[in-house]
């Protein structure tokens, strides 16, 4: 009897579907109902970070034409994809995409950021309470709305002075819609019991689809 086939995502290689997709173990050992339960969510997931991919190629060819290729395509969606933290849990996009803005603007700690926190006019605005503020958006506890991310990226950027805050705030929209996604999925992801690894490599096809559509991109500005 024939092993049933399944269903490829586009876009893709072959090496990375094996690695991750096909080649599962655990996968041939579990019911047809719970294989496809698992091309489902790795397929949303791979889907939306080709969508993701594609996005960020066309802004980075619209808005630094001018620059070299090799220094031109510096992805950073790349870089605020989940990794793992330990053997049960990973480091979500919105902790990484945090990380990210105090890398970039260089604060050396969380506290030196916290101290640019916006504070509503009735929450005490102490360094303490900015702080675990802070802390409770970068653990993941609570989304905070856009609006008061631009506010507090222009407070940062007003301490450092060479930053442009557009990208980091579309970053943030972007970080926010992974971390929707992520627990979009959680519940299925843990039915299934699949592994940290399995996660991180669902939302790394981000990386394969980018190389895609940068190589498409240089062959219609070469």
């Amino acid at each position: 009897m024939l092993e049933e086939q399944t269903e490829v995502p586009i876009g893709i290689s072959e090496k990375t579907l094996r690695k991750n997709f096909i080649d599962k173990p655990y996968l041939r050992r579990t019911s047809n109902f719970e294989r496809k339960m698992h091309d489902w969510i790795y397929g949303g997931i791979s889907l939306q970070m080709d969508i993701l991919a594609c996005a960020e190629v066309e802004w980075l060819s619209d808005n630094f034409a001018d620059e070299p290729e090799e220094s031109r395509y510096k992805s950073l969606i790349g870089q605020i994809l989940p990794v793992p933290m330990d053997d049960e849990s990973v480091t979500t996009p919105v902790e990484m995409y945090f990380k990210l803005v105090r890398n970039h603007f260089r604060y050396e700690s969380w506290q030196e950021m916290a101290e640019h926190v916006p504070m509503d006019d009735y929450s005490i605005a102490d360094i303490e309470s900015k702080r675990r503020k802070l802390m409770g958006w970068v653990g993941g506890d609570h989304l905070p709305d856009p609006d008061v991310v631009g506010k507090f990226l222009e407070l940062l950027i007003l301490k450092r002075g060479e930053h442009d805050p557009i990208y980091y705030q579309l970053l943030y929209h972007i970080a926010a819609f992974m971390e929707r996604l992520l627990q979009s999925f959680l519940p299925s992801i843990q039915k299934l019991g699949l592994t940290v690894e399995d996660v991180v490599a669902m939302f790394g096809t981000f990386h394969c689809h980018f190389e895609r559509h940068k190589k498409a991109a240089s062959l219609k500005t070469g």
